[in-house]
């Protein structure tokens, strides 16, 4: 049964287009917050995907006790929790389209199944060896979804385009796992795997495609969200200097460090918009985790100082980015409640996508990439 809770994410905010013009915007935006509410019965909600039209949340709501129900929000319908299978023990959902459609996972006691939602209603995905776990993470406009399955293999990323059973994208060479969390318009599919030299991360072009790290012999790699039209990925990686750090790589600039907001110790690439603005988290601060937001004109920026009448507010974690610039994530309020909560740019802007032309020079004034 749907549970439809009074909405409370008022209405999301439809940017301006970009124009013709090929200045690169400057100023970092002012973002104004929007609790996405808790349903009745739970204590806290967290919000991990946007729609590439940025008017789609997926995520859950979790009781006091860590229990879990997948839910959905958008301007028109508030909170949706998503409907449960006949013996679901728990819900998540990490991804949303256009459309609507979220996926994510259904748990029956220890085991998974990759789930995908249309119109609140479950439909199980299976897994690739018809037993063990999947997990959905990523669904774009044309309802391919990706995640990872167990497999007779050991664990390999999949894509599932609608109809049929998974598709597996195999191993990198030489390793053992892989697990695919992000998928663009083009249908490239991107995240991690293993191999001899450490986890790399991939984009699937028609074949896995190992990331380079930062600098021969820095460590791994990881992948968790790619772009809709230049290519551009984020992730984690390895830095000689920095230790562990969020990183974007486009195959015109190789890889290169996001750096640190000031005080952490490390940072965690999430999400990657056309534009090429980049969303994640810090840790390691005083005040513990801390959302932020990178620009090429900016570099790393918390969250927290770019937010507008949101006094009591602190943005933990930024889990997507869309390509209009809204960010979902999950924030602590005065009290200490944790809610999710989705942030959009104020003024209105029309240079989000201007930001982009910009991106072309980072391979003359990055540092330490690997080709």
């Amino acid at each position: 049964m749907i549970t439809r809770v009074k909405a409370l994410c008022g209405a999301a905010a439809v940017l301006c287009a970009a124009t013709t013009s090929t200045a690169v915007a400057a100023a970092t935006p002012a973002y104004q917050l929007t609790d996405l509410g808790v349903a009745a019965g739970y204590a806290s909600s967290f919000a991990y995907g946007i729609s590439d039209d940025g008017l789609h949340v997926a995520g859950w709501v979790a009781t006091a006790s860590g229990g879990t129900r997948a839910a959905s929000w958008s301007a028109s319908s508030g909170l949706t929790l998503l409907g449960d299978a006949d013996g679901a023990t728990a819900s998540r959902a990490f991804g949303i389209n256009d459309a609507g459609q979220a996926v994510g996972e259904t748990s029956y006691g220890s085991r998974r199944e990759g789930t995908l939602w249309t119109a609140a209603t479950p439909a199980g995905l299976g897994t690739l060896s018809n037993a063990g776990s999947s997990v959905a993470f990523a669904v774009n406009n044309a309802g391919t979804v990706v995640g990872w399955s167990d497999s007779a293999a050991g664990t390999r990323a999949f894509t599932w385009a609608g109809a049929g059973p998974m598709q597996s994208l195999g191993a990198l060479p030489g390793g053992t796992q892989t697990r695919a969390y992000g998928i663009n318009a083009a249908g490239q599919a991107t995240g991690w795997g293993t191999s001899p030299a450490g986890d790399r991360g991939f984009v699937d072009d028609g074949g896995l495609v190992a990331i380079p790290t930062l600098q021969a012999g820095a460590g791994r790699t990881r992948a968790f969200g790619n772009a809709n039209f230049n290519g551009w990925v984020t992730g984690d990686a390895q830095d000689p200097a920095l230790g562990d750090v969020a990183f974007a790589w486009s195959p015109a600039t190789g890889s290169f460090s996001l750096g640190l907001i000031s005080g952490a110790a490390r940072s965690f690439g999430a999400d990657i918009n056309s534009a090429g603005a980049a969303v994640g988290w810090a840790d390691g601060l005083p005040t513990g985790e801390q959302a932020y937001l990178w620009t090429q004109a900016t570099g790393m920026v918390a969250l927290d100082s770019l937010l507008v009448g949101a006094d009591g507010w602190s943005v933990q974690r930024a889990r997507a980015i869309s390509d209009n610039g809204n960010i979902v994530g999950h924030a602590v309020d005065a009290q200490g409640a944790v809610h999710a909560v989705l942030l959009t740019p104020v003024p209105e802007v029309s240079t989000w996508l201007l930001m982009g032309l910009g991106l072309a020079t980072l391979g003359a004034l990055r540092r330490h990439v690997t080709r």
